[in-house]
């Protein structure tokens, strides 16, 4: 079995085997985005989706890439990841978080 360094992306996955509590959704007050791939095999889009389900403000948003991975940032659709991104910063800077309440995206991971 590999060695999971707490310093690597692997640092999660050992926090979680050592017992250590996920994080509350309901004890989250700020924005909030997530992103997730459907080819996500550490973090699968149905836990995001119910993690999603059960913050308790309205400010959040949720989009499912298609075909993308758990690193997005390093595959294929990492430009629609950044643009993504740069959309939900860009609307808490300009206050309109009614744009991305609850929102719910697909897209294609191209």
């Amino acid at each position: 079995m590999a060695r999971l360094e707490p310093r690597s992306p692997n640092g999660p996955r050992a926090e979680l085997a050592a017992g250590s509590p996920a994080p509350d959704p309901q004890a989250i007050s700020r924005p909030t985005f997530l992103v997730s791939g459907t080819a996500d095999a550490l973090a699968h889009p149905e836990v995001i989706t119910r993690f999603f389900a059960q913050l308790a403000m309205d400010d959040k948003a949720l989009v499912v890439i298609r075909r993308a991975g758990h690193f997005l940032l390093f595959q294929r659709p990492r430009w629609r990841f950044a643009a993504l991104v740069r959309d939900f910063l860009l609307a808490e800077e300009t206050s309109q978080p009614a744009k991305r309440s609850g929102v719910v995206e697909q897209h294609e991971g191209a």
